[in-house]
């Protein structure tokens, strides 16, 4: 019985392949990474924002430190003029011209 196919581990035959568990995990761990990468270049041109309370809010606009403001439904989006320290996560954080909530 003669084959003219070659078959894996046959010497002329193609190397040894890898198994089929492994490919299907490598394209999930791919696809992953890739998601993760998309996720990253989407959120780069995003300014920060930080969340301030209505009293600063306020005092803010009485010293006119705001640049311009956004008012969406009951959230108010602005930026300030000059640069100032907001807390976050229970740090302060120095922030110009963010975009604040």
């Amino acid at each position: 019985m003669s084959d003219n196919g070659k078959r894996p581990g046959r010497p002329g035959g193609p190397g040894p392949q890898m198994p089929r568990p492994m490919r299907t995990m490598s394209f999930w761990f791919l696809m992953v990474i890739l998601l993760f990468i998309a996720v990253q270049l989407i959120n780069y041109g995003k300014p920060q924002e930080y969340p301030i309370s209505y009293t600063r809010f306020m005092g803010e606009l009485e010293g006119d430190n705001l640049k311009d403001v956004e008012f969406v439904g009951d959230t108010v989006k602005g930026r300030f003029r000059k640069s100032v320290s907001v807390t976050q996560n229970g740090e302060a954080v120095e922030v110009d011209d963010a975009v604040h909530e």
